[in-house]
């Protein structure tokens, strides 16, 4: 059902963490709208990974976060991006590798 789709709505996780929602999103390629992220991610910005809603209740911004990624299909150019992040940041192999470097560091 999500390949239907080229925009992807999300909202944090857990205890402040991106919600896996937005990992899954990332690993289809799909331009991502989300409430505020309060954490910082290797290289996972704003206006080129995700659109930021103001909080969790300012559902009305939606429309307008939709038709900015609408414009000139800024939201393919995000789904790329988010493709090529995903590849780098959340493919099983990248990722373990990751978690080892950040464990050999603490060593």
């Amino acid at each position: 059902m999500l390949n239907n789709y080229n925009i992807c709505i999300a909202d944090d996780g857990l205890k402040d963490t991106p919600g896996w929602k937005i990992g899954e999103y990332l690993l289809f390629g799909k331009a991502v709208i989300t409430t505020p992220l309060n954490i910082d991610l290797d290289n996972f910005n704003e206006h080129i990974n995700y659109e930021k809603l103001c909080n969790r209740s300012s559902y009305l911004e939606l429309p307008e976060k939709i038709e900015y990624l609408l414009d000139g299909k800024k939201y393919l150019k995000m789904g790329e991006d988010n493709l090529m992040w995903s590849e780098i940041y959340l493919h099983p192999k990248n990722y373990i590798q990751r978690i080892l470097s950040i464990i050999k560091k603490d060593i």
